[in-house]
């Protein structure tokens, strides 16, 4: 998206990725508001998280954390 000719924007996917739809699975399928945390071994997903298509009513994963991170 970054690089992209701005005509061609309209056009991406707008499919939420596997860690926005498991995030969201786990929130519609508990009776309290877990906080949700993904480890993920791309930083892109931290940038993934915080963008604002997914954040309709709140956040879907609440933290990201790199595998380099964690070492």
């Amino acid at each position: 998206e970054k690089v992209a000719p701005p005509e061609v924007i309209p056009h991406m996917s707008k499919v939420k990725s596997p860690q926005q739809i498991m995030a969201s699975l786990i929130r519609d399928r508990t009776a309290y508001n877990p906080y949700i945390m993904a480890i993920m071994p791309c930083f892109d997903k931290k940038l993934e998280a915080i963008r604002f298509e997914y954040a309709e009513k709140q956040k879907e994963v609440d933290l990201v954390l790199g595998t380099k991170e964690i070492s």
